[in-house]
């Protein structure tokens, strides 16, 4: 017997064997960045409620002075480290402060405040455990569209910058510019909200000055540039720029990151920035801590250098708008988000390895492989809760649920939840004729017989039924240019004999203009409807790439026939299940039921050892259900049997 593709599992009665598969690595083949393991990181955009002036002076206002508090900043620094965070994102040179400026606004050098503060950052660093990626400022267009800018900040600020903290550890890297994106005007590439501002060309021209600059002074310092608009397409156009890594920033209220094998890059990816989705204003712990253990989990299987979280603390005059991200409470204390992360480790991470089938009909059991499954609460298909068993520690059997789409499939454990990188796709029975609508999904009307597809009586459900008026050699012919039948194994439809009734009704599978296999149907009562489900096998379209349809053809002669045919559909095949119905055997007999797919062939097979298996009985399923004796073998201890 040839088993369907979406048939390939095995129901075993009375104990199931799983098959095991090998412990997933650990990452898909993520680089660790700066001789760091895979990073925690958060983000400190701001410090004590200040933004543009929190390190030095700004040159634009410059009587608000510097807030910046050593004090403050180690403490911060010190609660970050107790979070597990290893890496903080930090802003330099926001709205140009610590920065002198000419007439024209170009940079012309750094103030020694600047550099006193910035000394006391990567030594408050260094004391607490941390690195510092050190995001160098906001950007401005002007700095992307005049080379003469740009070079000002690289000549004046950048290359001092790099020298000063030549090969030390604490730095981890620069980002050339927070979110370049933003001031390019390309629906494609930049920010699609605005109508003026750099081309590509030019952001790139300006990654690409800056990083070989910074490689020239520090060939060791690690360089990126951070984007945020599209997600993760857009990596693809910094490559060949001189950058180390790539940084882009996400925000979801699921976050399932893609593994990077999948991004077509040739350096490690860093998630700079991430959080629930910017539209999400209500303060959800529970979201924010979720989303925080989806991008850790995700980007670790994924094989990223690490994600940061959006962000340490806001500042005080953020009272509404985006405060939800905070990691802290208004009164300082931690968050939900700050216990998740501090108690998240790579040694407890869930992993999805596997799963198979990738495809398949809803009730079908899908084997899921990985790690830290033990305790798992939730499994989901593409975000549809299904019914699960937990197998062991690397292995779940779940069931696709009723109303799944095409998508990944999440784990939830105590660890967080863990989503695969690949799809498994739902396979669904494909209407041919809607009583509603007609003829759907590349169908169309062929006939050769007297025929109506929109009949308004009788009708077995909905508005319509298809009319079919003829004699010997013509025929109803819903006709397809070729489509493959190897995701069904049955033609489903309801019948009506019409007034009179009708007999001699044939129904035959299709390749081409050719007939290739016949069903004869019994005689149709009067005006009554019936259901036929029919086996693709008996039409000889089983399992084939090229069906072009099926004929519905009266066969009584000469004689003038009518019928009516609804409900049209292919049929996807449904999982077998057996279950005991006798407790125990009796007189050497054992019963069982055998449910699956009405008109489908299935395997009864046994066995003592789970290795040698013994075909015992082929059964036709008539309905959806079966109750099969089988002999019990004499002087056995065990004995199992199965199902395809």
């Amino acid at each position: 017997m040839k088993t369907k593709p979406a048939q390939k599992f095995a129901v075993l009665l009375l104990l199931i064997t799983a098959a095991l598969w090998p412990p997933a690595t650990s990452r898909a083949g993520g680089a660790a960045l700066g001789g760091l393991a895979y990073i925690k990181g958060a983000n400190m955009p701001w410090i004590d409620g200040a933004y543009y002036n929190d390190i030095a002076v700004n040159p634009h206002y410059p009587s608000w002075g510097s807030a910046y508090s050593s004090t403050d900043m180690n403490n911060d620094l010190a609660d970050l480290h107790r979070m597990g965070v290893t890496v903080v994102r930090f802003w330099v040179n926001t709205d140009d402060q610590g920065c002198t400026l000419d007439a024209n606004g170009a940079v012309t050098g750094v103030t020694a405040l600047f550099w006193t503060n910035m000394d006391n950052i990567v030594s408050l660093a260094g004391s607490n455990g941390l690195s510092l990626y050190l995001t160098l400022n906001e950007g401005r267009a002007d700095w992307l569209t005049s080379p003469a800018m740009a070079n000002a900040y690289k000549t004046n600020c950048l290359i001092p910058l790099v020298q000063r903290y030549k090969g030390n550890s604490r730095v981890f890297g620069l980002d050339l510019m927070n979110e370049i994106d933003a001031w390019v005007a390309d629906p494609h590439f930049g920010n699609p909200w605005i109508s003026s501002g750099a081309t590509w060309a030019q952001a790139q021209a300006y990654i690409t000055n800056l990083a070989a600059a910074v490689h020239s002074a520090d060939s060791t310092r690690l360089v990126s540039c951070s984007q945020v608009y599209h997600g993760w397409t857009n990596l693809p156009s910094w490559k060949g720029l001189g950058l180390d890594f790539y940084d882009f920033h996400y925000y979801a209220d699921s976050i399932a990151l893609p593994a990077v094998a999948s991004l077509n890059v040739d350096k490690p990816v860093y998630v700079g920035e991430c959080g629930q989705a910017n539209a999400d204003l209500a303060w959800s712990d529970a979201l924010q801590s979720a989303c925080e253990l989806e991008a850790l989990n995700s980007g670790y299987s994924g094989g990223y250098a690490g994600v940061s979280i959006w962000a340490y603390a806001l500042p005080d005059w953020q009272t509404q708008d985006y405060i939800q991200y905070a990691m802290l409470n208004t009164n300082g204390s931690w968050r939900t988000v700050c216990y998740s992360m501090q108690n998240w480790s790579t040694s407890v991470v869930p992993t999805i390895a596997s799963f198979a089938p990738v495809s398949g009909p809803v009730g079908m059991p899908v084997v899921i492989a990985g790690t830290d499954f033990t305790g798992a609460s939730a499994v989901a298909f593409n975000g549809t809760a299904a019914a699960f068993t937990v197998n062991s520690a690397t292995q779940i059997t779940a069931t696709v649920p009723a109303g799944a789409s095409a998508g990944p499939i999440t784990v939830t454990t105590a660890n967080g939840p863990v989503t695969s990188t690949a799809v498994f796709t739902p396979v669904a029975n494909l209407v041919i004729y809607d009583d509603n609508l007609g003829l759907e999904n590349g169908f169309a009307d062929w006939s050769w017989a007297t025929v109506n597809d929109y009949s308004t009586s009788p009708v077995f459900s909905g508005s319509y039924s298809i009319s079919v008026t003829g004699t010997n050699y013509t025929a109803l012919w819903l006709e397809n240019a070729g489509f493959s039948t190897s995701n069904y194994v049955s033609l489903s439809f309801w019948i009506n004999g019409g007034a009179a009734g009708a007999s001699g009704v044939q129904v035959l599978g299709v390749v081409g203009t050719a007939s290739q296999g016949t069903t004869n149907l019994p005689t149709l009562a009067a005006n009554a409807w019936q259901q036929f489900n029919l086996p693709l096998s008996a039409l000889g379209v089983a399992d084939i790439a090229d069906c072009t349809g099926f004929w519905f053809e009266p066969n009584a002669g000469p004689t003038t026939t009518t019928f009516y045919v609804a409900a049209v559909q292919l049929i996807v095949p449904v999982p077998t299940r057996l279950s005991p119905v006798s407790a125990k055997p009796a007189a050497g007999k054992f019963v069982m039921q055998l449910a699956g797919q009405s008109g489908q062939t299935y395997r009864i097979e046994t066995s003592t050892n789970l290795v040698n298996w013994t075909v015992v009985s082929t059964n036709s399923l008539t309905t959806t259900t079966t109750n099969i004796t089988n002999s019990v073998i004499s002087g056995s201890n065990r004995q199992f049997w199965r199902a395809d």
